[in-house]
């Protein structure tokens, strides 16, 4: 990012022709090399959150490494803290929960000096994200407010993302109207960023909380939208997701055709991922469902 320069109040004819001289030549020469740099590191994020939308985790990580470098080879020091924030995720979403804080904690420590609200936030956000996943949804909690006590935009992707991570954190907590709430507000948040990522997560998330509370109907309604965003945003692995939720829905509602669809599709969206693991699971509801006929 460009610098602002102080005015000169008295420049001397021999000083300024010194400069024009011997300063002016290198100058041009730094900025334009800074500014390559720093174009090829957005490039290298760019690919990296790409990579991470569709699951494609080790590839996202090495295109995250590029642009740290070249973010750090020019002193960018807000885009190196975004990249630590991204590569974070990544290493959260391979449940490497050790380098994803390690990358969090970097991220905070480098905004903090910055004054930069947004990249504090998805750095805080990250914390809470890591102490969610090690099943520490208090300590989370209190991430999540921290980084939505900050001065954010109302309306942007970042306030979107920490009422929906509060509202998992709310959920394992047991405040289930509470969580309903966090995950409602942040679909009426992303809905006009046209977030089709977030709005998934939303509608996914509430599918859980319903199917935790026996509201069939309302959590079939709810995965069925999480499936349509996952299709606009083209994330392979949450598809599969979806479509597993939605066989368990219908299985649970004794609609045993729609059922066998969802798992086979499922089934098919697991094994282009590679995911044996997802297929076994499948495979024994596939069977519960032929033995039931």
């Amino acid at each position: 990012m460009g610098r602002l320069r102080g005015k000169h109040r008295t420049i001397l004819l021999s000083a300024c022709c010194l400069w024009f001289l011997f300063g002016c030549s290198s100058m041009p020469r730094n900025a334009a090399k800074k500014t390559e740099q720093s174009g090829r590191a957005q490039n290298f994020l760019d690919q990296g959150h790409k990579y991470y939308r569709t699951g494609m985790y080790p590839r996202a990580l090495a295109s995250l490494k590029k642009a740290l470098a070249l973010n750090a080879s020019v002193d960018n020091e807000s885009a190196v803290a975004q990249t630590l924030s991204s590569m974070g995720r990544v290493h959260l979403a391979m449940d490497d929960l050790d380098k994803a804080q390690a990358c969090f904690q970097q991220a905070h420590k480098a905004a903090l000096g910055l004054h930069q609200p947004e990249l504090l936030a998805l750095a805080k956000g990250g914390l809470g994200a890591v102490q969610l996943h090690r099943q520490q949804p208090q300590k989370a909690q209190t991430w999540f407010l921290e980084a939505l006590e900050l001065p954010l935009d109302n309306t942007g992707s970042t306030r979107a993302t920490l009422l929906h991570d509060l509202g998992s954190a709310s959920r394992k907590l047991g405040q289930d109207t509470v969580a309903e709430s966090y995950f409602q507000q942040a679909l009426t948040m992303h809905k006009p960023l046209r977030d089709f990522k977030g709005m998934a997560a939303d509608c996914y998330s509430l599918a859980l909380l319903y199917e935790a509370q026996g509201h069939l109907e309302q959590a079939l309604q709810n995965a069925r939208r999480a499936l349509s965003h996952d299709k606009k945003a083209q994330i392979p692995p949450n598809i599969a997701q979806d479509l597993t939720l939605l066989g368990r829905l219908s299985f649970a509602r004794g609609e045993m055709d729609e059922a066998g669809d969802y798992y086979r599709r499922a089934k098919l969206a697991w094994q282009a991922l590679g995911r044996q693991d997802q297929i076994e699971l499948v495979n024994q509801s596939l069977q519960k469902i032929n033995s039931s006929f």
